[in-house]
């Protein structure tokens, strides 16, 4: 035989006991729906604070993608405007002398350095290419 006592064998017909199960609910227990939501109420910060959050988070980006918009390409220096009214007709005939420079004749090369080649350019002035007025400009070295 062996060393154990007989009553801790396990017999072999009988199967092995289940293990303790919890105590059913008592249906008399009460559950106060208010009283939960009184809690989040406490836990949650108030909506004044987060909206003042989130616009604050808005007027930064907004900032931030004002600065970081594209500027405008072609901003030469306007030296001078004459208009005439059209006898006759509604409309007012303007003339604009401007000055462009290096930086809006240029453009910057494969090896990052700024490069402005001699040769012809065309200038449209206008809403488009298509409907503005059109003038030739050569860049001598």
């Amino acid at each position: 035989m062996s060393d154990q006592p007989i009553s801790d064998q396990p017999l072999p017909d009988r199967p092995a006991p289940l293990p303790a199960q919890p105590p059913p609910p008592d249906p008399n227990t009460e559950f106060h729906i208010g009283e939960e939501f009184g809690t989040a109420k406490r836990n949650l910060p108030p909506a004044g604070i987060v909206l003042i959050c989130i616009a604050a988070i808005a007027v930064m980006v907004g900032i931030f993608a004002f600065k970081e918009r594209q500027k405008p390409q072609g901003s030469g220096s306007i030296n001078f405007v004459a208009a005439a009214e059209v006898p006759g007709q509604n409309m007012i005939l303007a003339a604009v002398t401007f000055t462009l420079g290096r930086s809006q004749l240029g453009y910057y090369d494969n090896s990052g350095h700024f490069a402005v080649e001699p040769g012809a350019f065309d200038v449209y002035v206008g809403d488009s290419s298509a409907g503005g007025q059109h003038g030739d400009l050569t860049v001598t070295r």
